[in-house]
């Protein structure tokens, strides 16, 4: 999965996060504590969020802050994907409520593609200058 900037997306990403969780609460009762610190992270990023719209003197310490608020959201928010991964498995689809891709089988192969038969006339490439030969006269 590519990275994910924007504050406001990660913040979505994180709703989600915790509402597949608690979907699947009886299930995913060991990461109860990754899901306490994603909802403490989330509380605070949105909190500093506000702060960070309001007040424009202190503007770049707040968003210090919520750059380190991210960072450690971030690690927390795949710290559960991990754990819920290890719980449910690795080919479950529930894991597609987490962002997370489940493990899945591979497509029959491709059959290879055959050159054309040695017998057949060359078709020239449109674009290309055609070849002629000088005859000695």
């Amino acid at each position: 999965m590519g990275s994910i900037n924007t504050h406001t997306i990660v913040f979505r990403d994180w709703e989600g996060c915790l509402d597949a969780t608690t979907d699947n609460a009886a299930a995913l009762a060991s990461a109860e504590p990754l899901k306490v610190a994603l909802q403490d992270y989330l509380i605070r990023g949105k909190a500093l969020k506000v702060t960070q719209a309001s007040l424009t003197g202190n503007k770049q310490r707040i968003t210090q802050e919520l750059n380190s608020v991210i960072k450690n959201g971030k690690e927390a928010a795949r710290r559960l994907r991990l754990a819920v991964k290890a719980t449910l498995g690795t080919d479950n689809e529930q894991l597609v409520q987490f962002n997370v891709a489940p493990r899945r089988p591979r497509g029959p192969k491709k059959a290879a593609v055959k050159p054309p038969p040695v017998g057949t006339p060359e078709v020239p490439v449109p674009g290309t200058p055609a070849v002629t030969t000088k005859t000695g006269a």
